[in-house]
């Protein structure tokens, strides 16, 4: 089976292994930006947010809100650009390519092959980690729960064939380096 990726990588396009600017959807979609930003917008900046506007001191929630939306935003830089110079398979990269045996090619569309090549590191176990060490490190009475739903976060990203263990935990290490 190895040998068999190494190939198939092999004989994808190069054009597809070029650093991107905008990643689809996994359903088919372009989006003018990054598809896991958005979906890390309402669970790894608006719940802490919310959280440290009604856990903490009106003075002290501005710089909390503010220090995690920049810490948010250098982690999807950061993740993007390794994303971009470093093709790593999906788990799942010969059902998203769509592989036929009998032409040993990818029949999906070149956006898709592309997307299944961008699994190291894992952005949304990155963005939990970023988010929730924030909030553990602002609100300490929280910093259990928070670190659990983080490890939960890349644990669900490993058990829905998404990201290989190594590239959730780069991606926790990037998001807690940012935070």
């Amino acid at each position: 089976r190895e040998e068999k990726l190494r190939h198939l990588t092999a004989t994808v396009d190069p054009t597809l292994l070029k650093p991107i600017i905008s990643a689809p959807d996994y359903y088919g979609t372009r989006l003018p930006f990054n598809n896991y930003l958005c979906k890390l917008i309402p669970v790894g900046l608006l719940l802490p947010s919310f959280l440290f506007l009604l856990l903490l001191p009106l003075k002290a929630s501005i710089p909390a809100v503010t220090s995690t939306a920049f810490a948010l935003a250098m982690n999807e830089a950061s993740t993007s650009t390794l994303k971009a110079l470093i093709p790593h398979p999906r788990p799942n990269f010969y059902t998203i390519c769509k592989y036929n045996e009998a032409a040993a090619a990818c029949t999906a569309p070149p956006y898709l092959v592309r997307a299944a090549l961008m699994s190291f590191p894992s952005g949304r176990a990155s963005g939990a980690f970023t988010s929730y060490t924030l909030l553990g490190l602002y609100i300490p009475r929280l910093r259990l729960p928070a670190a659990l739903f983080a490890v939960y976060v890349s644990y669900l990203r490993v058990a829905e064939h998404w990201h290989h263990v190594g590239d959730v935990v780069v991606g926790g290490l990037v998001g807690a380096f940012w935070a």
